[in-house]
């Protein structure tokens, strides 16, 4: 069985204001894949105007999400009886931006640049995160009874899944929240 993949948006503004953040980055994630899509500019209003450009795809309240994660479940049941053996894959994957020639870039754009990165990752690692503490619950639906209603035990906790990204995306205002935990 093959779970769709589910796109997580983040913002793709620029938020002012904070002073500190806590919380996880892809290095917390090894298994994920990062897909790269390039970006440049050497100010940050130019490298900004590229993500927006060059953005791949996703689309959220009408602007180009600026990164985005995904996740896809696969998984194989076997029956055991009245109980089910479930065999379970999670892949996960990010697109992100990759500016292609750092080395030009002035100090007070490369810091935006780092900043604004580093809020994009920390915002699509926490739906990474969120993928992956759904991971055991969803095995326990699989394997809690026959085979024949497993698909739909598991679709009761990919929905909840789905809710609990997006309250995360809704806490977060699709990373904006993030973002303003640094100084731009």
């Amino acid at each position: 069985m093959l779970r769709l993949t589910r796109h997580c948006l983040i913002a793709s503004l620029i938020a002012l204001g904070g002073t500190s953040a806590h919380a996880q980055s892809f290095a917390d994630h090894p298994q994920a894949r990062i897909d790269n899509y390039y970006v440049k500019g050497s100010t940050a209003a130019e490298i900004f105007a590229s993500i927006t450009r060059n953005a791949p795809g996703m689309i959220h309240s009408g602007r180009p999400a600026h990164a985005y994660a995904s996740y896809q479940f696969h998984w194989q049941l076997r029956s055991r009886g009245n109980w089910c053996e479930a065999e379970v894959r999670l892949d996960l994957s990010v697109m992100f931006p990759q500016h292609v020639d750092t080395a030009s870039l002035s100090n007070h754009a490369w810091n935006w640049w780092n900043k604004y990165s580093l809020a994009l990752e920390m915002h699509e690692a926490g739906h990474l995160q969120i993928a992956e503490e759904t991971y055991p619950e969803l095995v326990a639906a699989l394997e809690n009874g026959p085979c024949e209603t497993a698909n739909a035990r598991a679709e009761v906790v990919l929905a909840e899944l789905d809710r609990r990204q997006d309250l995360y995306d809704q806490m977060t205002n699709h990373g904006a929240v993030t973002a303003r935990a640094f100084d731009f």
